[in-house]
């Protein structure tokens, strides 16, 4: 055994005994400090995949966030364009009523038989108030309301309105009752209108109604919530709410 050292002596054995024995002690604790540094590192891998798991999420869950809030988005314009358009298609068609609502509207007036009353069209001719100016004389007619010419200076101031369907009284200091159930007949009805007195001697007593083309939908609600105060019985004001679609022309003074 020539090969191995220290094997023939006994105290070359010995001493290599001890060696061996020290080496086993400090490979034991090598062992430890490696399997305490393999465990540690472990607990470090699963850790950064947590963090790594937990930022995946948040991106996902932020970009699900994104998507929604972008559908709702897209939800929203298209419902903005849809009642656009629903507006625009609205804007195109002509004022009416049924049947059902003439017959309602002339048994609302029959009371004020006799009526003098006037109507001008503005612009002259146009097709979009057609329907809606026969409705009316019909309404008128089977109330029998008492048809005068328009006055000279209505006609001129037909021009002024920008559209819908206006109520002015003359020599009035108050909205009649007549005037007043013919703008809430026609209000209920679907077909905005407003109105206007005017105390004047220019011109004969009576209601003229200017017929005009639709007005626009960006108008609808403002002179909705004017004509609901205007409708009001507690609310009798001089000059009914017209949102100054409608001023008041001058006061002509008697001739001396």
């Amino acid at each position: 055994m020539g090969l191995i050292p220290g094997w023939d002596s006994i105290a070359s054995a010995g001493w290599w005994s001890g060696f061996y024995f020290w080496v086993s002690i400090v490979c034991l604790m090598g062992l430890g400090v490696a399997e305490v540094a393999s465990h540690r590192y472990a607990n470090r891998k699963d850790e950064l995949v947590g963090i790594e798991e937990s930022a995946a999420q948040k991106r996902h869950d932020d970009e699900i966030a994104r998507l929604h809030i972008e559908a709702s988005q897209a939800e929203e314009r298209a419902a903005e364009a849809l009642k656009s358009a629903a507006e625009a298609l609205e804007q195109q068609e002509p004022m009416s009523l049924s049947l059902d609502q003439q017959k309602a509207i002339v048994a609302s007036l029959q009371k004020f038989k006799g009526q003098k009353v006037s109507m001008v069209i503005f612009p002259p001719g146009d097709l979009s108030t057609a329907l809606i100016v026969e409705q009316l004389h019909k309404i008128l007619y089977g109330a029998e309301w008492d048809f005068q010419k328009p006055p000279a200076d209505a006609v001129k101031q037909g021009a002024q309105f920008p559209g819908g369907i206006i109520v002015r009284e003359t020599d009035n200091k108050q909205p009649s009752d007549a005037g007043q159930a013919l703008i809430m007949a026609l209000t209920k009805n679907g077909i905005l209108a407003g109105g206007s007195t005017t105390v004047t001697d220019s011109e004969p007593p009576g209601i003229v109604i200017f017929v005009g083309p639709k007005p626009h939908p960006t108008n609808v609600k403002a002179m909705r919530e004017a004509l609901t105060k205007m409708m009001d019985p507690t609310n009798r004001p001089r000059r009914h709410p017209l949102l100054e679609l409608a001023p008041e022309p001058p006061s002509t003074p008697n001739p001396q």
